[in-house]
């Protein structure tokens, strides 16, 4: 367990490893507007599925270069919530599978627990299937 993850089973009073499945990572990607993808950090995103289900006919991710430019956030302390503009966000359907969810707070080594219900309210979010599926 790394020094991080053992000051967050200090503070969540939780065992962090279990709740390492319940922890998302945001993807900003561009067609012809910025989309932002929340999905489990074991996860990789299919531009393909999320294009669709954007209605873009292709998706690419945005350089980390211009990451902070787009949300005003720096790379690794990016959030769904908050950005400087309000971008459309889609949530990966397995989030409904937990209690909670984590995601990060806004800046390094800050991260903020909370339903998946009030995380899509946060972001005005869908649910949907933007993986690849394992079974491949």
């Amino acid at each position: 367990m790394s020094a991080m993850s053992l000051w967050m089973a200090c503070t969540l009073r939780t065992n962090w490893d279990s709740r390492m499945n319940s922890r998302l990572r945001r993807l900003l990607c561009r067609g012809k507007a910025y989309y932002v993808f929340v999905l489990p950090v074991d996860k990789e995103v299919d531009l393909k599925k999320a294009a669709h289900v954007v209605g873009e006919k292709s998706l690419a991710m945005v350089h980390v270069k211009d990451i902070q430019a787009v949300t005003g956030y720096i790379r690794g302390g990016c959030t769904s919530i908050g950005m400087k503009k309000k971008y459309r966000t889609v949530i990966h359907e397995s989030a409904k599978e937990w209690a909670t969810v984590i995601v990060s707070g806004g800046r390094l080594g800050s991260q903020i627990l909370l339903s998946p219900d009030d995380l899509v309210k946060a972001v005005d979010a869908e649910m949907a299937d933007i993986v690849f599926c394992e079974n491949k």
